[in-house]
């Protein structure tokens, strides 16, 4: 199964893969990750590892399996704690003319449950996929575009409100370890 998101970022494909691939800064820009610990020494690169802890309270063990500098990273979702499993999320930076980069977030994922897992796809868990793509990319281009920080929800927050909370966000990281 697959869902996919993309977006014009009016940024060169260099900054925008560069922010990607900084893989222990992604709750600067992804509305849905509050902190984020790196649990291998590269921060960014095939290999690389990292748990997201999620304003919601989950967590997810994240590995970079594929690899292109410059052109695409793949993240494997390790466990998803979704109705899903072998779940990869495959993001893509493309040049455009003007300046722009396209970037494309592909979930290539398998449904739990048969029948009834494909008839939940089809309803619901595909659409939410898409919708998740989109606010991640559009967190994505806001902190490239606009070097904000994004919060959770999505809402813009300061550099001040984004270092006054990293505290905290240090403490969640720390206890939840």
């Amino acid at each position: 199964m697959q869902a996919e998101a993309t977006i014009k970022i009016a940024r060169s494909s260099r900054d925008v893969f560069n922010t990607i691939n900084d893989f222990g800064s992604v709750h600067q820009w992804n509305p849905y990750v509050r902190t984020v610990n790196l649990l291998s020494d590269n921060n960014g690169g095939l290999g690389s590892e990292r748990i997201c802890y999620f304003y919601g309270g989950q967590e997810l063990h994240e590995k970079i399996t594929g690899f292109n500098d410059g052109d695409y990273i793949d993240v494997n979702l390790i466990n998803p704690p979704f109705p899903v499993t072998d779940m990869i999320a495959k993001l893509k930076v493309d040049e455009e003319k003007d300046g722009l980069s396209k970037v494309t977030m592909r979930f290539e994922y398998k449904v739990k449950f048969g029948i009834l897992g494909k008839l939940m796809n089809s309803m619901m868990i595909k659409s939410q996929f898409i919708k998740t793509g989109e606010r991640v990319l559009n967190g994505l281009s806001e902190r490239l575009q606009n070097n904000n920080y994004v919060g959770r929800g999505g809402m813009v927050i300061s550099e001040h409100e984004f270092k006054k909370e990293e505290s905290t966000r240090s403490k969640v990281s720390v206890q939840s370890v």
